[in-house]
């Protein structure tokens, strides 16, 4: 199934807009100033593992 330009430009959008986001909530968790507050999202994993569908 060929892709044209703009779907996969769209695509490589989304995928670096998840990755950026991932990226920075990854910092913050890192960043906090009360260790004992843990999220529930694992945003490390969702950064290096993004959907492959």
């Amino acid at each position: 199934m060929p892709f044209d330009f703009d779907t996969l430009r769209a695509i490589a959008l989304a995928a670096t807009a998840l990755a950026a986001t991932a990226w920075l909530a990854d910092r913050r968790r890192i960043r906090r100033r009360d260790p004992d507050a843990v999220g529930w999202m694992p945003w490390t994993a969702v950064f290096f593992f993004p959907p492959l569908s």
